[in-house]
C-alpha cells in the first residue's frame, strides 16, 4: 500500500501537484531596500520522479493568474529563464502532465483555471474536504523549501519560539528577483540532486532514467495556452472596438465582423499588462488587441491611480512634432479654481526640460512655470524646497515634462543628477510622471535603472500601408458625408497616399 499522502504513479508527469504558502521570509523594495512583505511561493512538483518542475513567487495573494503562471513555467522549458538569471544548472523537467492534483482553493477552482486545463487536455483532482493527508508530498516540498529560506536574512521562521526576539523586518535584506533566484538554485543546484528519503535516489537521477521513454508533450501554441488560463469578461464588439475597465482597445483583425452578430465576445486580459487583451473570434482562435490611443489613454489613467510610494509612470517616444499629443492630454485636464479655498488646483503639471540639464536650471523652470521666479543664483536646496510646496499645494498628481531627450545634452554626471531629482520630485510628491522626446529619449530615461523600471514605454510610429491605415481610412470613407459613393477603396488609396 502506499504511504498515506502520496500517489501511485508509473511514470513521469502522470501526476503533478500544485500547492501555495506564503513564504517564511521578508522581501525589500528594490529600490528604498524597505520591506514589502512577505511573498507567496505557488510550487508544482511532479510525483513520479519528486521533480519541481516549476514555480511562481509573487507578493500577490494565490490567485487563478498567479497559478497559472506557475503551471506555464512547470510547463515549457527553462533553459532561457535560468540563463537570464545566470543559473547554469540544468532543470530537466517540461511538458503537459495527465493530471494535476491541488487543493479546494478559489484560485483552483476558477473558471480560467479549469477551462485552460480542459483545453490543454489536464484532468483535475480536487483534494477531498477534511483530507489533509492527500497532498502530502507537496506540502513536505514546500516544507523543505521554507526550512531553506530559514538560513536568510529576514526570515519569520516557522514558530514563534524559533523567531524569539529576532526582528524580521529589521534584517530583510533580498529583494523579490534574489529571492527567486535563490530559490531556483536551491531546487537545481541542491534538491534535484540530493538524495530523496523515499526514493533513495536523486529526483534528477530519476527523471533521466525514463528520458525517451515518454513523449513529450507540449501545447502547440503557446500563445493559446497561456490565454487560456487569463481571466476573462463578455464585452460587445462595437465600431470602436472593445471597451475594458475603461479602457479602449481595436484592432483590425476584428473590424469585419462589427454588427454581425449580437453575440458578446469572450475577452481575456493580464491584470499586469493592460496594455492589450485578447478576443475571441467565431473560430474559436484569439485575436491580439493592441490598445487604441495609448499615447493619451495611458497618461489618462494615471489620473485614476491611488497615491503610493513607487508611483507608475509613461514614456511617450516618437519622431519629432509630439507637441499636439503633450499639448491635448494638458488641455483636457485645465486648472481650476477652488472658489472655497482660493487655490487653483492643477492636476496636470506641463513644462519642458531645460535645453542643458541642471538642478538649477530644473528647478529655475519649474517655478518660474508656478508664477515664483527665484533670483539667480538662489540656493538649490530652498528652490527645491519652493517646489515641493507649490505643487503639493496646488495638488499635482502628474508631471508631465516635454523634450526629454535635452537630458542628453549634459555630462554623465549631471544626466544622473537629472534623472535622481525627477525620481525624489516623484517619490516625495506620490506624483506620476509623462515624458515626451524623440527616440533617443530611451537613452535618457534609461540612465537611471530605477527609474526606467518604473516607467511604460509607448511609441508614436509614423503610418506605414499596412491593413491598421486601410482601416482608417475605410473608417474615414463611412463617415465622410458624399452626395455620390466613392469609387475609391481604402486599398487604392493606400496607394495614392
Amino acid at each position: 500500500m502506499p504511504v498515506p499522502g502520496t500517489s501511485r504513479t508509473s511514470r513521469p508527469l502522470e501526476i503533478v501537484q500544485i500547492d501555495h504558502k506564503k513564504a517564511d521570509i521578508f522581501a525589500v523594495d528594490e529600490e528604498t531596500g524597505k520591506p514589502i512583505g512577505r511573498p507567496w511561493l505557488i510550487l508544482a512538483m511532479d510525483v513520479f520522479s519528486r521533480m519541481v518542475t516549476g514555480f511562481y513567487l509573487t507578493m500577490d495573494a494565490p490567485s487563478r493568474l498567479s497559478t497559472s503562471l506557475c503551471l506555464l513555467h512547470s510547463v515549457y522549458g527553462k533553459t532561457a529563464w535560468l540563463k537570464a538569471r545566470e543559473i547554469n544548472e540544468p532543470w530537466a523537467v517540461a511538458g503537459l502532465p495527465d493530471r494535476v492534483h491541488v487543493d479546494n482553493s478559489a484560485d483552483f477552482r476558477s473558471r480560467a483555471f479549469k477551462r485552460g486545463c480542459e483545453n490543454a487536455g489536464i484532468a483535475i483532482d480536487w483534494r477531498p474536504p477534511g483530507t489533509p493527508r492527500f497532498g502530502g508530498q507537496i506540502e513536505r516540498l514546500i516544507g523543505t523549501q521554507m526550512g531553506r529560506l530559514h538560513l536568510l536574512p529576514g526570515t519569520t521562521f516557522s514558530n514563534a519560539q524559533d523567531l524569539a526576539e529576532y526582528d524580521s523586518k529589521k534584517h530583510a535584506a533580498l529583494t523579490l528577483r534574489e529571492l527567486e533566484r535563490y530559490i531556483a538554485l536551491d531546487i537545481v543546484g541542491s534538491y534535484h540532486q540530493s538524495i530523496h528519503s523515499f526514493l533513495s535516489r536523486p529526483p534528477l537521477a530519476v527523471c533521466r532514467d525514463r528520458e525517451g521513454e515518454i513523449p513529450l508533450w507540449l501545447p502547440q501554441d503557446r500563445l493559446q495556452f497561456w490565454v487560456s488560463f487569463l481571466p476573462e469578461q463578455e464585452r460587445t464588439l462595437r465600431p470602436t472596438g472593445i471597451h475594458l475597465f475603461g479602457l479602449h482597445y481595436c484592432s483590425a483583425a476584428l473590424s469585419a465582423d462589427v454588427g454581425r452578430t449580437k453575440r458578446r465576445l469572450l475577452v481575456k486580459y493580464d491584470p499586469r499588462d493592460m496594455s492589450r487583451v485578447f478576443a475571441r473570434r467565431p473560430s474559436r482562435r484569439w485575436v491580439l488587441y493592441p490598445r487604441a490611443n495609448q499615447a493619451l489613454k495611458r497618461p489618462e489613467a494615471l489620473l485614476e491611480h491611488p497615491r503610493g510610494a513607487r508611483m507608475p509612470s509613461v514614456a511617450i517616444y516618437g519622431d519629432s512634432g509630439m507637441g499636439k499629443t503633450m499639448g491635448r492630454f494638458r488641455d483636457q485636464h485645465l486648472p481650476s479654481l477652488d472658489s472655497r479655498t482660493g487655490i487653483v488646483n492643477t492636476p496636470v503639471l506641463a513644462m519642458e526640460m531645460v535645453s542643458l540639464p541642471g538642478e538649477r536650471r530644473f528647478y529655475g523652470e519649474l517655478l518660474s512655470l508656478l508664477g515664483a521666479p527665484q533670483a539667480p543664483r538662489a540656493d538649490i536646496a530652498l528652490m527645491e524646497q519652493a517646489s515641493l510646496r507649490i505643487m503639493k499645494a496646488i495638488g499635482v498628481q502628474v508631471l508631465v515634462i516635454d523634450e526629454v531627450h535635452n537630458i542628453l545634452a549634459g555630462t554623465y554626471r549631471e544626466q544622473r543628477i537629472v534623472l535622481n531629482m525627477l525620481r525624489f520630485l516623484s517619490n516625495r510628491l506620490q506624483i506620476s510622471l509623462v515624458c515626451f522626446g524623440v527616440n533617443d529619449a530611451r537613452e535618457a530615461i534609461g540612465g537611471d535603472v530605477q527609474l526606467a523600471r518604473r516607467f511604460e514605454q509607448l511609441t508614436l510610429n509614423r503610418w506605414a500601408a499596412n491593413e491598421d491605415f486601410e482601416t482608417l481610412v475605410a473608417s474615414i470613407l463611412r463617415n465622410t458625408p458624399l452626395q455620390q459613393p466613392s469609387v475609391l477603396t481604402p486599398e487604392s488609396l493606400r496607394r495614392i497616399l
